[in-house]
């Protein structure tokens, strides 16, 4: 959630997902009249992944089927591998670069 106050107007953006669909909200509410209007301003399915095992020493399986890229980082965010996931089920050696991976 991100609000801004500008002259007598509050202006809120926040997201939604409780419904496996990412919905995107537009608040605006004057603080001298009282009006307010929400607006929709996206919405998408939240495409559907399996990570497993978790936790892994070694192979990392993703099975998807509308994501097409995954890339793996360590938490400082360096990158230790992308690829492109095809067939649907990809399998990472990771036993090379961590131990005990946790998501």
């Amino acid at each position: 959630m991100c609000d801004d106050l500008k002259n007598d107007t509050i202006s809120t953006v926040w997201g939604n997902v409780r419904t496996s669909v990412l919905n995107i909200w537009f608040s605006r509410k004057s603080l001298i009249s009282g009006t307010s209007s929400i607006h929709l301003i996206h919405s998408e399915d939240i495409p559907n992944i399996e990570i497993f095992p978790n936790p892994t020493s070694d192979i990392l399986n993703f099975n998807t089927d509308k994501i097409k890229i995954i890339s793996v980082k360590f938490l400082i965010k360096k990158e230790v591998l992308s690829n492109l996931l095809y067939p649907k089920i990809m399998k990472f050696q990771l036993a090379i670069y961590l131990w005990n991976l946790y998501f």
